[in-house]
């Protein structure tokens, strides 16, 4: 599934033919699909899960680890920095960074702190529009 506006219909579609379903970010449109589907899948006794793609990373994996093993003290405090960087013209295809990309730090942070809870939450937003980035390199260090 790949346009956010059908995945609900189509994941109800594929959980009521009784089958599992992994649903592309972002789910749903907001929390009131995510909840039917949710239950949907529990009354019919199949997976619905979203495409976390990440978790399943060595790299944040190792971290997890060491989160839960302690290596790393108490943890107080998690950044989460996603750089990418796309033409306008493809940046307007997409919902917004909130639901196409901010997907990812949520579920990150969620994953390293195994079942905690977060305090409170903050975030910002940055833009370069690509009319500034004439004669730019980007290149990832």
């Amino acid at each position: 599934m790949d346009v956010a506006q059908t995945h609900e219909h189509y994941a109800t579609m594929a959980i009521e033919a009784g089958k599992h379903v992994m649903v592309e970010k972002p789910v749903g449109a907001d929390v009131g699909e995510l909840e039917r589907l949710k239950a949907l899948a529990e009354l019919q006794g199949v997976v619905c899960m979203p495409g976390h793609n990440y978790v399943y990373e060595p790299p944040l994996q190792r971290a997890r680890d060491m989160v839960a093993n302690g290596d790393l003290g108490k943890l107080t405090s998690i950044y989460v920095m996603y750089n990418i960087h796309h033409p306008e013209a493809v940046c307007a295809r997409y919902p917004g960074v909130i639901r196409q990309i901010m997907t990812h730090h949520a579920y990150t942070a969620l994953y390293l702190l195994d079942g905690d809870k977060p305090k409170s939450l903050s975030c910002f937003r940055a833009t370069i529009p690509c009319s500034q980035c004439d004669g730019l390199t980007w290149r990832a260090l």
